[in-house]
């Protein structure tokens, strides 16, 4: 039984790729020195396949054949765990902070103890300069606004967001 899982969820633009790098290439040393296991992500360093299953959207990056169901995803994530057989997991992946009412799915099919969830803000109007800045560098700049629309889901109230996930994750927690 999983005694602890630490939710890693973003935001975005807050230095989440450094860390599951850097969580990434010290797997062993994480779980070996301090006793937290970071999944196998699949070769990529953040755990953002799980993100996409559950938002049932794959990008086409994304090999074909990791473009399995939530439940497949996640049995796969269940099973390597109880293989594995840590006391602390540590995932990570920035798009969970659009979907937290499906982080409890994650939550549900791992069980743990104890729930912890690692969350760097950043001033929103920082925030939304970075957002801007990633969009016109990346995506067709004539829809950003209809785009930033849609990223709504992310509330700059980032009190209320995390009241909210709390108040969503701990019914899971026994």
């Amino acid at each position: 039984m999983v005694r602890e899982l630490i939710l890693h969820i973003g935001f975005h633009k807050t230095g989440t790729t450094a860390i599951q790098e850097l969580c990434y290439r010290n797997r062993e040393k994480l779980l070996n020195k301090i006793g937290i296991y970071y999944p196998d992500t699949y070769g990529f360093p953040g755990h953002y396949v799980y993100s996409f299953a559950l938002n049932g959207y794959f990008p086409q990056w994304i090999p074909t054949e990791l473009r399995k169901s939530e439940n497949e995803l996640l049995f796969d994530l269940k099973k390597e765990i109880e293989n594995a057989k840590p006391k602390r997991i540590l995932i990570s992946a920035e798009d969970f902070i659009g979907i937290p009412f499906k982080l409890r799915k994650v939550v549900e099919f791992l069980n743990p103890s104890r729930i912890k969830i690692l969350c760097y803000i950043r001033r929103q109007d920082r925030m939304i300069e970075s957002l801007y800045n990633e969009h016109v560098k990346n995506i067709d700049s004539s829809n950003f606004f209809t785009r930033f629309e849609y990223a709504s889901y992310i509330s700059l109230n980032y009190y209320n967001y995390m009241k909210n996930l709390v108040g969503l994750l701990k019914k899971n927690i026994k």
